[in-house]
């Protein structure tokens, strides 16, 4: 399995307007999202990136 990392610098992490204990599997899903918008990644390996079954990713949609 191939693992890729992304190394956020820590000002930036603490920019987030996200509680620290929910900010990966928030960018998780805010990449998960954008990269299916895009046409990068299927539905349903974007909501596996997510970490979300298919109904949770599917109400990320809806808001």
């Amino acid at each position: 399995m191939t693992k890729l990392t992304l190394e956020i610098p820590d000002n930036i992490a603490e920019a987030l307007r996200v509680p620290p204990t929910k900010r990966l599997p928030r960018l998780r899903q805010e990449l998960a999202i954008r990269l299916y918008q895009k046409g990068i990644l299927s539905f349903a390996k974007a909501r596996e990136l997510a970490e979300m079954t298919k109904w949770q990713f599917h109400e990320l949609f809806m808001i």
